[in-house]
């Protein structure tokens, strides 16, 4: 089942970028800018499964909007994005409905990142935060198609290193019926990973060059890079 997100007066092309970051697994992402009204409007036209939203000014109006929205739609994840340091507001639109609030600023992928092991930690997501900020360290930019289910087979290799001693088709299912995907999916999305990988210099443990690297390799590779330096990887 595919989700959807709407991202509302966004600021400085920061939206577009959380928007690309956020969309490829089974997300769809729209752009709004206008009034709480407005907003309100496009939220009532289809079902969201997530709002984000830009307040650049705090106000009475923007934490009546967030108890309004949830009020609603008692499932939708909301969350704010304030240009503030005051945890009293942040605390307000936590009271108000918001189920995470962001204070900004924070970089794109780092902030999209979190978000969605929120958004799907409540879907028995495995998007363990410390993997998330492990591949970003390695170079693998949030953003590339594919990068979220990597982030998923690495947890599930965490918890059963085994997957991957049969068929890789296998594991591919899995993986694919985990995130509501096709298997023929999973296989391309992870072979993107490597392509865009290798274009953009990285190296995993002075192994053979990208290109040359299968999918299983590089699973186990990461995997493994990842158990040496995490002493506590759950």
């Amino acid at each position: 089942m595919e989700h959807s997100f709407l991202i509302a007066n966004s600021l400085y092309k920061i939206g577009a970028q959380i928007g690309k970051c956020i969309s490829g697994i089974d997300i769809e992402v729209e752009l709004i800018n206008g009034s709480f009204q407005a907003i309100g409007d496009k939220l009532a036209e289809k079902r969201f499964d997530g709002f984000i939203f830009f307040i650049q000014r705090m106000s009475d109006e923007a934490i009546a909007f967030v108890a309004e929205i949830r009020g609603k739609y008692k499932d939708m994840k909301i969350y704010p994005l304030i240009f503030t340091g005051s945890e009293y507001v942040r605390q307000d639109l936590i009271r108000a409905g918001a189920s995470l609030c962001f204070i900004m600023p924070y970089m794109p992928p780092v902030l999209s990142g979190e978000l969605l092991c929120h958004f799907y930690n409540n879907r028995n997501y495995k998007i363990i935060p410390q993997i998330v900020y492990f591949l970003n360290s390695k170079g693998f930019d949030s953003s590339f198609q594919g990068f979220y289910p990597l982030c998923i087979a690495i947890s599930m290799l965490l918890n059963s290193p085994d997957k991957l001693n049969g068929s890789i088709t296998d594991f591919y299912r899995e993986l694919a019926d985990f995130i509501n995907s096709k298997y023929e999916n999973v296989e391309r999305n992870l072979r993107t990973i490597i392509r865009k990988a290798f274009k953009k210099g990285i190296v995993i443990n002075n192994s053979k060059p990208l290109f040359r690297m299968k999918n299983k390799e590089l699973l186990l590779l990461l995997t493994e890079e990842y158990k040496g330096i995490s002493k506590n990887p759950f």
